[in-house]
């Protein structure tokens, strides 16, 4: 998709960087396995969210999403730079989301310590989508970076328009060259170059 100016749409990665950001941060307060666990004789119900199960998701959405805007402050190198960071941010959030939604290992842990018991398991283990909706999420982060680093080469600089419209409103006042040599020469005749007309 491109812009009437011809650029790819920067509108479209904005859009996939929000919603993929979003969805891995909203899915990392959602339920994301549930299980029980007998302590004397009662079964307690224990619950894991995104955020007990694993930090990595979410710490990576907000990576991924600065970084994509600092695409749009910085040229050449260091914008494919970012743009790549936006990739592997999103990767990396579908790999560990993935890998998080069938262990049980998080909600072990919230068992034994529900239970007082380091050796307690939980059973009756059930796994919601949650884990998903972040892989998701971590996708189209990815596509997003995609789409900046293959043609963010063509996007404006954040600030640039408004800078060459400055420079270009402001013409040097009469009688003040912006040339080193002739500075150096108002000095050398007494002169101060910095005062106006």
């Amino acid at each position: 998709m491109r812009t009437r100016r011809g650029q790819p749409s920067l509108l479209a990665a904005l859009l996939l960087a929000v919603a993929g950001s979003g969805g891995v941060l909203v899915a990392q307060t959602g339920t994301w396995t549930r299980g029980r666990v007998n302590v004397q004789g009662a079964d307690l119900a224990v619950t894991v969210s995104g955020h007990d199960a694993t930090y990595v998701p979410g710490a990576l959405a907000v990576v991924g999403f600065l970084a994509l805007f600092a695409v749009f402050a910085m040229r050449g190198t260091a914008r494919r730079v970012m743009s790549a960071v936006v990739v592997v941010s999103g990767a990396g959030i579908a790999l560990r989301s993935a890998l998080a939604a069938g262990s049980r290992a998080p909600v072990d842990r919230s068992a034994a310590k529900a239970a007082g018991i380091a050796q307690a398991t939980a059973s009756g283990i059930q796994h919601t989508g949650w884990p998903w909706v972040a892989a998701a999420g971590g996708l189209l982060l990815m596509l997003s970076g995609l789409i900046a680093l293959v043609w963010s080469r063509g996007w404006p600089a954040l600030g640039a328009s408004a800078a060459g419209a400055a420079g270009r409103s402001r013409p040097a006042p009469p009688g003040q060259s912006e040339d080193p040599t002739e500075l150096w020469r108002a000095l050398d005749r007494g002169e101060d170059p910095t005062d106006g007309p």
